[in-house]
């Protein structure tokens, strides 16, 4: 229904609505068929929350794309440490490239000098080349490990009940960019054979930063009406 609503609104309406509701949740249909309910929330206060309480900035793009690329406009401190750990390692070969050649200037001729140099180069090459490989797999690893602590955290930031029974265990959720909003946040869908049937109120209950209060939690519970069939 919100939907049709939005496609009949011209585009500064539709992006006016949007900007005004950004933290609202959005049900992908009142009327719920086969036991599944899928539901999308926008991750804007999500997003304040870990930033502001927690100080953990997502490292990756957001949406379909979430896990396969790095966001260069957002610092990790701990991928920094690791670039910082293989630069040291590259700085020492230098160093080490540099006194070797002045030591064997000094011994050999200049075509034998090229010749061994060239030899050095290749190895100390080969050795960079590996470490290149073992500190992309680093920082995948960290940034993915990272993440997902985030996105652990943040989905259990959300509780769902129906008829006062709760379902949050059951739910499966994912990063999400949502193409019709144009927003990035969390899908979530709840498939459980034994839901109620008939006229119900699903009851979701979230949780946010509270701007008005320093480093504290509030909740925000928002009720809808579905129709379970």
């Amino acid at each position: 229904m919100l939907e049709a609503r939005l496609t009949d609104m011209a585009s500064y309406e539709r992006k006016k609505y949007l900007n005004q509701n950004s933290e609202s949740l959005y049900l992908s249909s009142y009327r719920i068929k086969e036991a599944g309910l899928s539901f999308f929330m926008s991750d804007n206060r999500f997003t304040e929350l870990m930033s502001n309480k927690y100080k953990k900035e997502s490292i990756y793009k957001k949406g379909i794309l979430f896990n396969l690329f790095l966001n260069p406009e957002n610092e990790n401190m701990d991928i920094k440490n690791i670039e910082k750990k293989y630069l040291e390692k590259y700085v020492d070969f230098h160093k080490e490239y540099s006194k070797t050649r002045s030591e064997i200037t000094l011994k050999w001729n200049e075509a034998k000098t090229d010749s061994i140099l060239s030899i050095y180069r290749d190895s100390i090459t080969t050795i960079v080349d590996s470490l290149e490989i073992k500190k992309t797999k680093e920082v995948k690893s960290h940034g993915e490990k990272y993440n997902q602590e985030i996105f652990n955290y943040t989905v259990s930031l959300v509780k769902v009940k129906i008829d006062s029974i709760d379902y949050t265990d059951s739910l499966s959720c994912k990063y999400f960019k949502d193409q019709f909003f144009g927003m990035d946040g969390v899908l979530c869908n709840l498939f459980e054979a034994n839901l109620p049937k008939g006229n119900k109120i699903v009851e979701f209950t979230r949780m946010r930063y509270d701007e008005d209060a320093v480093d504290s939690l509030s909740s925000k519970i928002v009720k809808i009406p579905v129709y379970i069939e």
